[in-house]
């Protein structure tokens, strides 16, 4: 705890814990993987993505936006926090989409026409304004 790190620091002794002794590892995971021109995005994300997404879940929602037209790469960022947030993520969510020159970008509204579509559904439920994604729209009409 911090005061006890506090005396520690008082009396001229290290606060550090050695790595071995450390809950996280300092030491990232690095896999190398070759690129190719047929590569069309890359997703750097922390884990409150993988906690609520496969990879192929979050690979495909990447994809799905770009298809319904969004080239803003922030907003693209955006509507896959808010589709993990409604998915129940508790953790800390990061991400960064890196777009290649592969990847092209479908006719549609993008985000703003998935907002949109969002808040008439959430009207038509129930009359209030809400923020639930696509995937929660679905379900609902499943059930």
């Amino acid at each position: 705890n911090k005061q006890v790190a506090d005396e520690k620091q008082k009396k001229g002794e290290s606060t550090f814990l050695k790595v071995d002794d450390q809950k996280v590892s300092p030491y990232p995971d690095i896999i190398v993987q070759n690129r190719s021109p047929q590569d069309e995005f890359i997703i750097v994300a922390c884990d409150g993505i993988w906690d609520v997404q496969t990879n192929y879940e979050c690979i495909k929602t990447v994809a799905d936006i770009f298809a319904e037209g969004e080239s803003d790469l922030g907003l693209a960022s955006e509507e896959l926090l808010d589709m993990c947030l409604s998915m129940g993520s508790k953790d800390n969510m990061t991400s960064i989409i890196i777009k290649f020159p592969a990847q092209e970008i479908g006719e549609g509204g993008g985000v703003m026409a998935r907002r949109e579509k969002r808040e008439a559904a959430a009207l038509a439920a129930g009359g209030m304004r809400a923020t639930v994604v696509d995937s929660d729209v679905d379900k609902a009409n499943q059930g």
